[in-house]
């Protein structure tokens, strides 16, 4: 109820490119790919409390994102994935939420003649910067939110064709963390639920 339109906010404009390769290994079980990309944002809007504005001149993002996924055994797949990235205003000072490193690595097993699989996963997500506002947002200075790292696992169970039982537990370590200043995200959360399929054709 206290957001401030902004009348003179414009569209942002962007080019942007990216070039990457990818390789298979071992027969095709792994595989490995790293790709650098490049992004220039004129008059990137971003949100400051109570409005929002646009930056002045060109902000840029670069860095490099790899992935690999590799088949240790016909019912077991690891996979991981790591970014690095450099987001910039044209001042050269870090734009805020965006962090330079996140990175995942998740591992599932599959067994019981594929019928069940379990999935084991672990997010890095490193810190980065935000804004942090007082007196009614007349005041505004910069703060670093800390990194943090989630576990989470999920299974599954089909009991037929057409039914399946799953669950899952998020934030498995009960981690406190914020990806915007001043709001605490979740933390443990266990949901379990069931799939079923119908044929009416």
């Amino acid at each position: 109820p206290n957001f401030v339109p902004n009348p003179n906010l414009q569209p942002e404009s962007s080019i942007g490119w990216d070039v990457g390769v990818e390789q298979t290994f071992f027969g095709g079980r792994a595989l490995v790919d790293v790709t650098y990309f490049e992004n220039r944002i004129r008059d990137l809007i971003q949100g400051a409390g109570n409005t929002a504005f646009n930056l002045a001149g060109t902000s840029k993002i670069r860095g490099v994102e790899t992935s690999a996924r590799a088949a240790l055994t016909p019912t077991t797949v690891v996979s991981a994935q790591f970014t690095y990235q450099e987001a910039e205003d044209a001042a050269g000072a870090p734009l805020i939420r965006r962090p330079e490193i996140t990175a995942s690595v998740n591992l599932n097993q599959r067994f019981l003649s594929d019928r069940a699989s379990i999935d084991i996963g672990v997010d890095y997500h490193g810190d980065q910067k935000d804004l942090q506002f007082s007196n009614f947002f007349l005041n505004q200075q910069q703060v670093t939110l800390d990194a943090y790292t989630l576990g989470n696992v999920g299974a599954s169970y089909a009991l037929s064709d057409d039914v399946e039982i799953f669950g899952r537990v998020e934030n498995l370590l009960d981690e406190q963390y914020e990806d915007v200043f001043g709001f605490d995200n979740p933390g443990i959360g266990v949901f379990v639920g069931l799939r079923a399929r119908f044929g009416f054709f």
